[in-house]
């Protein structure tokens, strides 16, 4: 729960929920559910996709929230303390896709990846937020005039029309980042959080029982988490044991790294100015 708190408390979250195998009565597979930003991650198992278990998760942020499309995150929508944002990478998929059956689909893939190379000349939010403003909208404008001028060409069951059908579906989130420098171009943070669990399934049968898996996903948020924070996982884990014995006060990841990078930084301006005369 404290590595949770971690995330709230920052500018936002990504959320995301990949099956996870889970050997129960009705053989139905669980969901590994993640929420992460680049303070912590924090993941929790459930045997259900539903969006209660958003809502859980995200009880008590306010702030930016990044997800994929499913719906089970609409009730975001509405909600007054978050902002709900769409993830242009998923966007980017479902033309990507569209290419196997047709070349034009190409063109809108380029124009995302423009939106990419914009964001990777940034060296810090002033600059991102201007040059959303300069470059980037003027490259949504045009997202948006290819869609406007060749949506008519395409049934809805194709390829593109699912890509642009989508699009039109997002459109509100995934235009929010042009006028906000802290939102996340994508939900990609997620994603790479979840290459633990996901990696994992491909290693062992999946979890027996709900301890189990809560179990499970325990590791996975303070490995994560150490290495969010540039910790090494043992270590950390070795040393809060060692607290635990001791009745010591317990430190999420986050929270530990910013203790030591403080140490660090003062015993190293100590060493510039010298001994005291």
């Amino acid at each position: 729960e404290i590595n949770r708190q971690d995330i709230l408390t920052g500018d936002y979250a990504c959320v995301d929920e990949p099956p996870m195998p889970f050997y129960n009565p009705s053989k139905s597979s669980g969901y590994a559910w993640s929420m992460s930003n680049n303070k912590a991650a924090y993941y929790q198992f459930e045997p259900t996709r539903s969006q209660d278990v958003a809502r859980e998760m995200l009880k008590g942020l306010v702030g930016i929230v990044v997800t994929d499309g499913y719906e089970g995150k609409l009730f975001l929508e509405n909600n007054q303390d978050q902002i709900h944002v769409y993830c242009w990478a998923h966007m980017r998929r479902y033309f990507y896709d569209a290419m196997a059956d047709d070349d034009d689909a190409g063109v809108m893939v380029d124009h995302i990846d423009e939106l990419y190379a914009v964001e990777h000349k940034a060296v810090n939010l002033e600059d991102l937020g201007r040059l959303r403003l300069s470059e980037s909208k003027k490259i949504y404008a045009d997202i948006e005039a290819w869609i406007g001028e060749n949506e008519e060409r395409y049934l809805k069951s194709t390829l593109t029309g699912k890509a642009i059908n989508y699009f039109y579906n997002q459109k509100a989130g995934l235009e929010r980042f042009l006028d906000d420098p802290r939102i996340p171009i994508d939900n990609n943070a997620a994603e790479r959080r979840q290459r633990c669990p996901v990696m994992g399934r491909k290693n062992f049968q999946g979890f027996r029982s709900i301890d189990g898996a809560d179990i499970g996903m325990f590791f996975y948020f303070f490995i994560d988490s150490c290495r969010t924070n540039g910790l090494d996982p043992t270590a950390y884990f070795l040393e809060m044991a060692i607290r635990k014995l001791k009745e010591e006060t317990i430190e999420t990841p986050y929270c530990y790294a910013c203790r030591l990078k403080s140490k660090i930084h003062m015993e190293e301006n100590m060493k510039l100015q010298g001994p005291t005369p």
